[in-house]
């Protein structure tokens, strides 16, 4: 007994040490400093998602400073997020938000992933096809990589579980506070993710962040 115990410890050990930690964050926190950036990166993340589009339909004020810090800071890659807001045109959100990011010295950020959730903001399962499929082809027209924000109920919900977007890369949200992606159940048509966001709104170097891996 106490043999397998040892061998279940080292194999926790095995894959927490080979996870890619990041995180990500929001306009709500604000004008992240340098240092804050350099604390981050020293408590072990590598990779950072910052929102650069408001679900109010403006830009984030801070996302430039906060990809530019981040680098600096030491972090592998960078990319940026949008939340959409469906009222408004999806290409002139998408165009608007990498304008923004590559006129302002950003412009060496990685990909765009589309957040897909709150029911609330988003139609009926048809518009909401349509219009993510939109976002989709204006990120990839201005030459950029997109992905996929979401979660099982999330996509259940706002997509009716639609299939049809599997070959966009899938970042999703399940916090179980495991950074492994053996708990991914398949939906809509993923039968693997990219990315997975397992601890949500955490206090780190003294900023509010949610923790993500791959």
């Amino acid at each position: 007994m106490q043999n397998k115990l040892i061998l279940l410890a080292l194999s926790v050990f095995v894959v927490y040490a080979n996870a890619t930690l990041g995180l990500d964050l929001s306009f709500w926190q604000g004008d992240v400093s340098l240092n804050t950036w350099k604390c981050l990166r020293g408590s072990g993340y590598q990779f950072a998602i910052v929102q650069v589009w408001k679900q109010s339909g403006e830009p984030n004020p801070w996302a430039v400073s906060d990809i530019k810090r981040a680098y600096a800071a030491g972090f592998l890659h960078v990319d940026a997020y949008i939340f959409p807001k469906t009222s408004i045109s999806p290409e002139d959100q998408v165009k608007r938000s990498i304008d923004l990011l590559r006129s302002q010295g950003a412009g060496n950020f990685g990909m765009i992933w589309i957040d897909v959730e709150s029911k609330a903001a988003w139609g009926n399962c048809d518009q909401n096809v349509a219009y993510l499929n939109r976002l989709i082809n204006q990120i990839k027209n201005m030459g950029v990589k997109p992905g996929i924000y979401s979660s099982s109920s999330q996509w259940s919900a706002i997509m009716c579980g639609r299939g049809g977007f599997s070959n966009i890369p899938l970042w999703y949200a399940h916090y179980d506070n495991n950074p492994s992606f053996s708990d991914f159940r398949s939906f809509g048509g993923w039968s693997k993710p990219a990315i997975k966001q397992y601890k949500g709104d955490t206090k780190q170097c003294g900023i509010n962040i949610d923790a993500n891996f791959y």
